[in-house]
């Protein structure tokens, strides 16, 4: 199954939509639905509003977005060079990971802001030989201000937005005043807005709020098993980048750094923010597929990479299948 996405070709987007139907099969029984929670951004806000559409408008709505920012994040990196050779294995990789857990199978803020996430990442990249690097700095704090806004766990991008300005640029103080003019310009437009309408006394609704917590998972011994997988893949996937690594151009080891700084940052997010959820870790499987395609792009050999495709392909099935939990 995976040598059908190992190489660049038009029938590989056929495949991909083939592969989350199949992935998805468990819609026809247990239809996904919107899920939002109060006081967690601009976007709930919105989606609240898509609750009351037919079951198959929201069942082909979640492939869309999950397709659409599958090849939008294999593109990016394909066109970055990441790889040393160019095929569908991070769309694949975004597809099988985002279909894991029964929380990231609605239609969540989480899931919508993955585009923003994909965007600013590929905002970041542009950094390193820019020759207008001071719009493309305010644009980055200005997405990523507009992320925060729209989805409270999506904060942590912020500190993400400075360490890759520290990592793909040498160090100018002007820069980073207009990186953090461009984080603050959403909030000061949104303060103003509170402010004309007279409800700025509800100002704490629109920013995030911080609490450490820990939500018990419904199923401990699957939460666990989906944990461990996913830190497998990765720590595999960072290992065969690492061997590949001497082969590749200094700007494209200093973009998977920045990478790795986004697992790093976003993984922890659902347990610091008030009202979120298990959901919000939607957000780390964006640069977290980015690894996985290194497992299954790179052996020479077919083993690894289809013990972990249908290794994830079961706990798909014991997660999300109501009859296997049972």
């Amino acid at each position: 199954m995976v040598s059908l996405f190992r190489e660049k070709y038009s029938a590989s987007i056929f495949w991909l939509v083939m592969l989350s139907i199949a992935l998805h099969v468990h819609f026809f029984i247990d239809p996904p639905e919107v899920v939002v929670h109060l006081r967690d951004g601009l976007v709930s806000d919105v989606l609240v509003y898509l609750k009351t559409l037919p079951e198959v408008v929201l069942m082909v709505l979640y492939h869309i977005l999950v397709l659409v920012q599958a090849l939008r994040l294999n593109y990016v990196l394909n066109e970055l060079r990441m790889f040393q050779r160019q095929a569908f294995t991070t769309a694949m990789a975004y597809v099988l990971l985002t279909a894991l857990l029964p929380e990231w199978n609605h239609i969540t803020p989480a899931l919508i802001c993955n585009s923003l996430i994909i965007w600013l990442l590929h905002k970041m990249t542009q950094l390193y030989n820019s020759n207008n690097a001071k719009t493309i700095i305010f644009n980055i704090g200005l997405i990523a201000g507009s992320t925060v806004i729209f989805y409270h766990p999506t904060f942590s991008v912020v500190l993400l937005c400075f360490m890759a300005l520290a990592i793909l640029r040498p160090f100018r103080l002007n820069e980073w005043f207009i990186l953090l003019l461009g984080v603050l310009t959403p909030f000061y437009f949104l303060l103003s807005a509170l402010y004309l309408e007279d409800k700025f006394a509800d100002v704490m609704d629109y920013l995030p709020q911080w609490k450490l917590h820990v939500k018990k998972p419904t199923n401990v011994l699957a939460m666990s098993i989906t944990a461990g997988l996913l830190l497998l893949l990765w720590l595999s996937g960072m290992y065969i980048w690492n061997i590949n690594s001497n082969r590749m151009i200094i700007q494209v080891r200093k973009n998977w750094a920045v990478l790795l700084l986004a697992v790093l940052v976003l993984v922890p997010v659902g347990f610091l923010t008030y009202a979120s959820g298990w959901e919000a870790g939607l957000l780390a499987i964006v640069p977290l597929s980015a690894f996985a395609s290194n497992v299954f792009l790179y052996p020479r050999k077919a083993l690894l990479p289809a013990l972990f495709f249908w290794a994830l392909v079961a706990v798909y099935i014991y997660n999300n299948w109501a009859f296997i939990k049972k």
